[in-house]
């Protein structure tokens, strides 16, 4: 409160207004006082000092009242923002717990003799988007016996993930809606330093295989649209180790995300209007 009443004071258009308030009768006063005006004697009677003393009066009584109002205004305002604050931090704590409970409620099984749950099922999506994505990429090397470019290593991904979610879609999708919910409740917030603050906190809670499957499932086609432009919003791969990605180098996809992402839509528009594609004999 201190702060912003000496912001108000501080404001060049307040001082402005008052030296004019201020300095106007003292300058009148000296001007009437003058020996050769011809108002001198009135200058010096009752009536111009009970004149000077009123509006002197009014003046610094409006202002006090004008502070009255702008404090009670500003503690009005701080009082919202927190009441504010804190039904946000109930609900943002209450996704949290739900986000945390739909990881430990995961269960699936790998074989016939092992299921695994909560977070060690995240862990094994993981470890599987690495195996599913150097199964594919070998393929690609034995037709070309060459490096494949970081262009069709995006391709491989969207590949990747699309087979993916195949197996785990019901499970993950839970989950990212859940994680885009948190995403977007902490986005609404107008001050940077909360939405920072609160996205530290999110991050705290994901282990580096959920940021693992955030992160890929963001910049593919089947995510892009609910999870990357909150996860960019956000800020939430800004600083972070990117050791934990198939390859570190596909922190590129991210930052390049159009670039990329427009080259994958074209390819499968093309193909989806490819002839052959729509033909019976595809089909058959």
């Amino acid at each position: 409160m201190t702060k912003y009443l000496l912001g108000v004071i501080n404001n060049k258009y307040f001082l402005i207004l008052m030296f004019l308030a201020i300095s106007f009768p003292i300058f009148v006063s000296w001007i009437v006082s003058l020996d050769n005006f011809m108002w001198y004697e009135m200058a010096y009677n009752n009536d111009w000092i009970s004149f000077l003393g009123s509006y002197l009066g009014g003046i610094f009584g409006g202002l006090f009242t004008l502070f009255g109002v702008l404090i009670t205004i500003k503690k009005q305002e701080q009082q919202g923002k927190k009441v504010d604050l804190f039904q946000f931090e109930n609900s943002l704590f209450r996704l949290l717990s739900l986000k945390n409970e739909s990881v430990n409620n995961i269960e699936f099984e790998v074989n016939q003799k092992e299921r695994v749950k909560g977070k060690m099922g995240f862990e094994w999506i993981s470890r599987e988007i690495d195996e599913i994505f150097n199964g594919l990429l070998n393929e690609e090397y034995k037709k070309y016996g060459v490096d494949v470019e970081i262009d069709l290593e995006y391709h491989i991904i969207n590949q990747t993930i699309t087979e993916l979610y195949s197996k785990y879609g019901t499970i993950l999708a839970h989950y990212f809606i859940n994680v885009s919910y948190i995403l977007e409740s902490i986005s609404q917030l107008e001050e940077n330093s909360l939405k920072v603050n609160y996205t530290s906190i999110l991050k705290a809670q994901l282990s580096q295989a959920e940021l693992k499957v955030i992160f890929y499932h963001s910049i593919v086609p089947v995510g892009h649209d609910l999870l990357y432009n909150l996860v960019n919003e956000n800020a939430l791969f800004d600083t972070f180790d990117n050791s934990f990605l198939i390859d570190a180098e596909h922190s590129i996809f991210f930052e390049k995300i159009d670039e990329f992402l427009g080259s994958e839509l074209n390819e499968i528009s093309l193909f989806l209007d490819n002839d052959n594609y729509n033909s019976e004999e595809h089909w058959e």
